[in-house]
């Protein structure tokens, strides 16, 4: 067990975080032990498997949190984008013929309109 002083054991963790990085994610070390031994093994760190796990939790386990809700998130947003552009083509398709709104003029108007006509042309 490595006890040393101050953060020195944080330091060891943070200087070899991309390697542990990936192990972790690229590698397939998901189980802590047995990244733990492979990055003693391989960088000739004096880290305890408690700060290890420790820090490891910390830096991987947010991590991964933080990647599965971003594609929960990208996941939902595709399918709103799916679902607007299919809601949006059976629009299209169904009004195939433009939409023209036809006023019809009430009898007073065109009574109007007749007297008038008929008053210009005899002027």
């Amino acid at each position: 067990m490595a006890i040393r002083g101050s953060g020195q054991l944080k330091v060891e963790f943070y200087s070899h975080l991309d390697e542990i990085k990936d192990l972790y994610f690229n590698q397939g070390f998901v189980v802590f032990k047995i990244l733990h031994q492979k990055v003693i093994e391989k960088y000739n760190l004096t880290l305890d498997y408690q700060a290890f796990c420790y820090y490891a939790r910390k830096e991987l386990k947010e991590v991964e949190a933080i990647n599965s809700i971003s594609k929960k998130i990208i996941e939902k947003s595709l399918e709103l984008e799916t679902q607007k552009s299919s809601t949006s083509k059976k629009n299209l398709n169904s009004s195939s013929e433009p939409k023209v709104a036809t006023i019809d003029a009430s009898p007073s108007v065109s009574k109007i309109k007749k007297n008038t006509r008929a008053i210009r042309e005899s002027i």
